[in-house]
Formats: structure tokens, sequence, C-alpha cells
């Protein structure tokens, strides 16, 4: 091999390799989007049943419940129908009603018996803080309890049970035939904020 050939070899191996200019692109100037807040517990978007299919969700269901249900019925063909059942019916406006010893009895009967526990107010969903109030006059927490059901879990209804309740109410006669069965609806032919947090919220039309 010549030594001009050698020579031109030995040049192109010493060249350093090309490098391409890199452009920086600026980052986006929009603004992230914002991450939404999670909805409260319970407050879901309304479903719309007429009165069969609502007998057929909450009171043909199997599975045990774990939430009470807030029914908002213009037609007031629920509350017809709900006291033609067998239930433990609370009229909110009656004063006498909202006594703290009749909302425990009807709370623990409706229990024992596997009945549904309504409160129903009527048209004046506004007064629910204050029907939270007669109910927490019980104890603290049972507003809470029968909201999201915790009273079923650990025996907790049976704390609420007297002895002057009588045999009807010893402990072995809460089964979970009658524990299934168990429901809490709170019932009014209007809406508001607080109403539609306190559980499965049906519209009946």
């Amino acid at each position: 091999m010549s030594n001009k050939s050698t020579a031109s070899k030995n040049s192109k191996q010493a060249q350093k390799p090309e490098t391409k200019d890199v452009t920086l692109r600026p980052t986006s100037s929009k603004p992230n989007k914002p991450i939404e807040a999670a909805k409260p517990v319970g407050l879901n978007e309304p479903k719309k049943l007429n009165l069969k299919e609502m007998i057929g969700i909450i009171f043909d269901s199997s599975e045990f419940p774990n939430e009470c249900f807030t029914i908002i019925d213009e037609t007031t063909r629920v509350s017809a129908f709900l006291r033609h059942r067998d239930t433990n019916y609370l009229d909110c406006l009656n004063k006498q009603t909202m006594e703290p010893e009749r909302i425990r009895v009807a709370v623990i009967s409706a229990i024992r018996y596997g009945k549904s526990l309504i409160f129903d107010l009527l048209d004046s969903p506004d007064i629910i803080e204050h029907i939270e109030r007669c109910i927490n006059q019980v104890d603290p927490n049972l507003f809470k309890e029968l909201c999201d059901f915790s009273i079923l879990k650990d025996n907790r209804y049976l704390d609420y049970v007297k002895e002057k309740d009588g045999e009807d109410f010893k402990s072995h006669f809460f089964t979970d035939l009658t524990l299934i069965n168990f429901r809490v609806i709170f019932l009014s032919t209007k809406s508001n904020e607080n109403i539609e947090k306190l559980g499965k919220q049906f519209i009946i039309v």
C-alpha cells in the first residue's frame, strides 16, 4: 500500500464524528389539568326508577345492606306504599315520634324482626339536620351508624338493647336472616344537598 493511501486512511480515522445540533423545546406553558376531588361517600348520581324497580332494588336484594337509601318521591306513591308494608315508620314532623326512646325502640325492633326503618321527612328535607340531632340523642354515633350500617358490625346493635325490652330481644334472636332484611330509608318529596349525601339515592318517576 502506498504512503499516500495510508496517510489518507489515518486522516479519516482522526476526524471527529459529526454531531447534530439538538434544539431543546420549551416545556408547555399550559397549566396541568387539575385533579378532580373525590366525591363524598354516598354522593352519587341519583337513579331514576319507577315504584316497581325501587321495590326490586331495595326490598328484594339478597345482599347485606351497606348503606342507607334516600328516596325522593314527588308523587308520594312510595310513602303510601311503605305505610302499608310491615315497616317501622317514623313521621319526622311528629315531635312525639322523634323522641329518643321511640327512636331507640324503632331501631332495635327493625333489626330484630328484619324490617325497614323509615324516616319520612315529607316535604321538609331541610329538617335532616334536626333529624340527625334527634337520632343522636339516643347515642352520639347512631345517625352515622344507621347511614353506613356500621350498626350491624360486631353486634353493635346489642348496645341499644335494654333489659326492659324483654326476652324477644335477647342476642340469639338477632340472626343473619333478620339482619339481611334490615333497611334504613330516608324519604322525602323534595331534595337538598344534605339529604343527597346520606346514601344511595333514588328519584321516583
